[in-house]
């Protein structure tokens, strides 16, 4: 999708002509050599080479252009210099670099990965690129969705079931160039610092080096990571595979897998070296044989779920792998979940929107460059992340984090502040929570265990990021900072109230704090000494709001801080008020299952509904078009349900994935159908939800499984996960089938009702599928569910809150409200 400034109001007819042709000047092979006797050398090539040997020379023999030779060799494309460029940089054919070693200042360079050199990187230096202990997996590439499911992969699984497309590692080589330079103290990228090839890369994310090694053998890249934490390189670079996936290769899969190791050794070094000697092996010399090959390697994944499960990992025939206890001593630094600190220095606010997300991240990415106070300490940071952003235990987490940190940063941006717009007072709204709590408690510094000493804003206007600058509008100008309603948002300011006085006892609040208007409370955060996004240099922006951040950091932090900053030391212990049953201290190892002990967090990707269709259509082949949602649970659903002991849902997300949608659906309905449904409502939405859809959410096992989690009998309806998980999506789809109409299912009926109860209907509530049972007459009484228990239970519990003429006028509504 061509959205971005100076791409989105073009239209491309012939793209052959308008950029295939142009950029294949740019990257063609201008040269033959021994593994390819092909040359292009066109009239205008002559011409450059001509006008300029040095930067000829460095074009071919390092990949680096310069703005000059690139007008020249675009000289008939004039007119479109400025597009074509943006597309070159758009889909990674080429990235912006800034090279103090080469380029004279002001002077634009770009790096071409397909014409960098090739290496061999198994020789001299490249071989030993490091002294320290560092960090080694694979990334495996497939269209083939079975072979991430298996415990164990040879060389010769990759080998035959892998597809590594040529060109991906140059995309991804220019994204992570990019992301290096975007993170980097000084914003430079220098020949001097990193090793950049065609087929191996040595980079660096501050201070931590890297390695990149294309292995097409394999269909995989080798990832080797300095130190023992690899996960934030690893983190970035999964983004960024995603990115380039989505631009470029959709039908593509990939996944992480570890190298196992016969023993766990003492030294760590010496365990570095050893795994890397044998990832050589196996991802560079063929063993043909599959009875000789002794390596293996793991899916990350599954090592992820049998360690959150404490289960032992079982491969072929239900032999053991390795015991539970095995996993953590072999794969811990692969698999750590950092718990929280016992205080913070920063709390970053901000709302979950495309800019604000990316800004945060770069934000977090490069406070690792810096270490702060006497005691040279990282910078540690409370991040909002979108697991969090639901729920009031999760609310409570994020007041005790605010209260427990140093400075408050707060991303104030047209993006946060539009949906305070629409604020009538009765809306809750998360960010404004945390705003309001912040200068509450920055006015009561040192009250009880309150250690909030400052609050630095950072503004945006309306924003985006071009090749590394941030271009920015004035946000005190803009019509959405002046649009800010004088309206006391009351549920905000109650919950606010209430999360304070109960993690606080005794507090009292400012005078007027009840009266406080959305325009007022964004006006006093602003009056704090903040970051203007727009009075910066395009290009300086983010390198410049991070050492204001630390300078703010270094003036408020305390002369004797300290932190339990090690990755194993206890979370912090808070009491939850009695509203949040049962009344606990929360251990590091409890924090996880409140987060998954909610049902909407139970949700899938639409991208992995998506997986499940592919691999629906690999097990049942001709007959998939036949098959049920019923069918695909006994064979793909239940079966991973039993592998793992949880949900399909959780076995893919162990951490939970937050519903958007809400999927009422009837089993009985052609799976294919189903998604076809799902597809058409959200086809023109850039961004897929996550789907809540009962048969990947619940647990699918026995009958005794499934009454244990519905509580049939148990407990009230509006506890049961279907309405728990209603409630907490934020909005409501219902797929119809041409085989069962979804007013003769119990459960449809259910869901309807109290959709319409908590607002859904009718203006957050989309339909789809086909309309069959238009004509059909609804009752509720004839209306069946897969045990009969729900069917009593459920018309039990609403007979005693409606009539049965309520009920059918429901009913009624219902099957008319379907039909639309």
């Amino acid at each position: 999708c061509l959205n971005e400034d100076g791409l989105r109001d073009i239209v491309i007819f012939d793209a052959i002509a308008y950029f295939v042709v142009p950029s294949t000047i740019v990257i063609c092979q201008h040269t033959s050599n021994e593994t390819s006797p092909t040359s292009h050398l066109m009239e205008v090539r002559k011409k450059c080479r001509k006008k300029s040997i040095s930067q000829w020379n460095n074009f071919l023999e390092k990949g680096i252009l310069t703005e000059s030779l690139l007008r020249g060799l675009w000289e008939e494309y004039g007119d479109e210099y400025e597009r074509l460029l943006l597309l070159m940089l758009k889909f990674g054919l080429m990235v912006s670099l800034t090279l103090t070693s080469i380029c004279k200042e002001g002077m634009n360079l770009y790096l071409v990965p397909s014409l960098l050199p090739t290496v061999d990187p198994n020789q001299g230096n490249l071989l030993r690129w490091t002294n320290q202990t560092f960090q080694s997996c694979l990334l495996v590439f497939t269209i083939d969705l079975a072979l991430s499911a298996k415990t164990i992969l040879f060389q010769s699984d990759l080998v035959s079931n892998g597809f590594l497309p040529s060109g991906l590692f140059e995309r991804i080589i220019s994204k992570m160039v990019l992301w290096c330079q975007s993170t980097s103290c000084n914003s430079t990228f220098c020949y001097d610092n990193v090793v950049v090839n065609r087929n191996m890369v040595i980079l660096h994310f501050g201070s931590q080096r890297f390695r990149m090694v294309a292995c097409p053998i394999i269909n995989s890249i080798q990832l080797d990571i300095e130190g023992q934490n690899p996960l934030p390189v690893h983190h970035a670079l999964t983004d960024i595979i995603e990115n380039a996936i989505a631009e470029c290769f959709k039908s593509l899969r990939w996944f992480t897998v570890l190298f196992h190791s016969s023993s766990v050794e003492d030294n760590a070094h010496n365990k570095s070296t050893a795994i890397a000697d044998n990832l050589g092996q196996f991802t560079h010399e063929l063993q043909p044989n599959k009875a000789d090959q002794q390596s293996f390697v793991v899916p990350l994944q599954i090592l992820s779920q049998a360690a959150v499960n404490r289960q032992p990992l079982m491969k072929a025939g239900a032999r053991k792998l390795y015991d539970a206890d095995e996993i953590q001593p072999r794969y811990g630094t692969w698999l750590r979940i950092p718990e929280p600190f016992d205080k913070y220095m920063v709390f970053l606010s901000y709302r979950w929107m495309t800019f604000d997300s990316h800004c945060v991240s770069l934000i977090y990415d490069i406070f690792s460059n810096f270490l702060i106070g006497k005691y040279h300490t990282a910078v540690n940071v409370f991040l909002d992340k979108r697991l969090f952003q639901s729920g009031e235990h999760f609310q409570f987490i994020f007041v005790k984090a605010l209260t427990q940190s140093c400075v408050l940063m707060p991303i104030v941006s047209a993006d946060s502040l539009k949906k305070m717009i629409s604020d009538d007072g009765s809306q809750f709204d998360n960010i404004l929570l945390e705003w309001v709590v912040g200068l509450e408690l920055v006015k009561k510094a040192d009250v009880g265990d309150a250690q909030l000493k400052a609050i630095f804003p950072i503004a945006f206007g309306k924003s985006y990021i071009h090749e590394n600058k941030v271009i920015s509008e004035n946000l005190f100008t803009s019509t959405t900072y002046r649009a800010l309603p004088k309206v006391v948002p009351t549920a905000t300011l109650a919950r606010a109230r209430y999360l304070l006085t109960h993690i606080h006892p005794g507090m009292k609040l400012s005078h007027g704090f009840m009266k406080q208007t959305v325009k007022g409370i964004v006006k006093n955060l602003m009056k704090y000494k903040g970051f203007l996004a727009w009075d910066q240099p395009h290009e300086c922006v983010i390198e410049n709001l991070v050492r204001e951040c630390v300078e703010v950091i270094e003036r408020n932090l305390p002369e004797n801080w300290t932190t339990n900053d090690s990755i194993k030391s206890e979370i912090i212990e808070q009491t939850l008020p009695q509203k949040w049953t049962p009344t606990v201290s929360i251990k590091s190892e409890e924090v996880l299952q409140i987060f998954t002990d909610n049902p909407a967090m139970w949700a899938i990707s639409y991208k992995q509904l998506l997986e499940v269709e592919d691999l629906a259509k690999s097990t049942f082949k001709k007959d998939f078009k036949s098959k049920s949602m019923r069918d695909i649970n006994e064979k793909i659903i239940k079966p991973m349900c039993q592998r793992n002991k949880t949900s399909y849902a959780l076995s893919k997300n162990s951490k939970g994935l937050k519903s958007d949608v809400f999927v009422s659906h009837s089993w009985d309905e052609p799976f294919g159908e189903f998604i076809i449904g799902i597809q058409e409502a959200f086809q023109n939405k850039l961004e897929k939800p996550n789907l809540w859809i009962c048969a990947f959410a619940l647990l699918q096992g026995n009958a005794e499984d499934i009454t244990t989690q519905l509580g049939t009998g148990e407990m009230a309806l509006d506890q049961s996960p279907f309405v728990r998980a209603l409630k907490g999506s934020d909005s409501y789809l219902i797929v119809r089938n041409s085989k069962k109409d979804l007013c003769a299912r119990i459960w449809c009926i259910c869901e309807f009702i109290f959709a319409k109860k908590y607002g859904f209907i009718p203006s957050k509530t989309r339909i789809t599928g086909p309309d069959t049972f238009a004509k059909v007459t609804p009752n509720c009484l004839n209306a069946d569910s897969f045990d009969p228990k729900d069917k009593a239970m459920i018309l039990k519990e609403l007979l005693n809150e409606h009539s049965f003429e309520e009920i059918e006028e429901y009913m009624n509504q219902f099957h008319a409200f379907v039909k639309m």
